[in-house]
């Protein structure tokens, strides 16, 4: 369905204490994954609630392991 609401599979919370580019590691349960079904990767960083950095370009991901390791996403910052 189009407009159903996106099913997080993972997500990673925590203090960011480095530079770019940040590490980050996703586990998900295979069985969530559906065949035919399409997933992507976002990300988004905020500092005290307030959001500055997001991504802005569709990340696509296979869950099949043929994504490429380490998988690079870019965020921009909010203006």
């Amino acid at each position: 369905m189009a407009d159903a609401p996106a099913l997080v599979l993972d997500e990673q919370k925590g203090q960011i204490t480095g530079q770019v580019p940040l590490p980050f590691h996703l586990s998900y349960d295979p069985a969530q994954v559906k065949p035919g079904h399409r997933y992507s990767v976002s990300a988004r960083i905020e500092v005290d609630g307030k959001l500055l950095f997001i991504t802005t370009e569709h990340h696509a991901v296979q869950l099949d392991g043929s994504d490429p390791q380490p998988l690079k996403i870019r965020v921009d910052a909010v203006r």
